[in-house]
């Protein structure tokens, strides 16, 4: 079923396969039954999809392309250091992850990824500072050698290059990590 340019009444099979509340994520056909978005597309949307929905192929595919119809050629998710380096230099096996599953979803549909960083793994973290009330932190600090960072970034960018388009280092610079 294709929706006409513009504004629309969006239908939805019931039960949804995928977690939607339409009072917070309203949706617009900007073109009529585009499962890929333009390339020109200056729209965007936060779709958090690999935190909010299950690693799924369908489930992520039909996110992404629910995202194309809209018309956005961009997409914002998140991605937790911890769930692809647990451990100093131990790496998530490729394309076993639901990062691994949305991306590849978003890439599908013609849409670029923002890829955002949410917490620091405890391993990477200095327990002398990154404690509130001497209880560790859960990762909401910087990690403790920036070179760290850099490294786990440099893995990230190779693992999804052509899938992640930018990083954002850090959700919100004015609150913790």
């Amino acid at each position: 079923e294709t929706a006409p340019t513009g504004i629309s009444p969006l239908s939805l099979p019931d039960p949804l396969p995928i977690s939607w509340d339409p009072c917070c994520h309203p949706a617009a056909a900007l073109s009529s039954g585009n499962r890929v978005a333009p390339t020109d597309s200056p729209v965007a949307v936060d779709t958090s999809q690999s935190w909010e929905q299950p690693a799924d192929p369908k489930i992520q595919e039909t996110v992404s392309h629910l995202a194309a119809a809209a018309g956005c050629g961009w997409t914002r998710d998140r991605l937790r250091w911890s769930d692809l380096e647990p451990t100093r230099g131990n790496y998530a096996a490729p394309r076993s992850t639901v990062y691994d599953i949305a991306t590849s979803a978003a890439a599908a549909a013609g849409i670029k990824v923002l890829e955002v960083f949410h917490s620091t793994p405890g391993w990477a973290l200095d327990p002398s500072t990154d404690a509130i009330d001497g209880v560790q932190s859960s990762g909401g600090s910087m990690p403790r050698d920036l070179g760290e960072a850099f490294t786990f970034t440099k893995w990230l960018a190779q693992r999804f290059a052509g899938k992640v388009h930018a990083y954002e280092p850090w959700n919100e610079g004015n609150i913790p990590m």
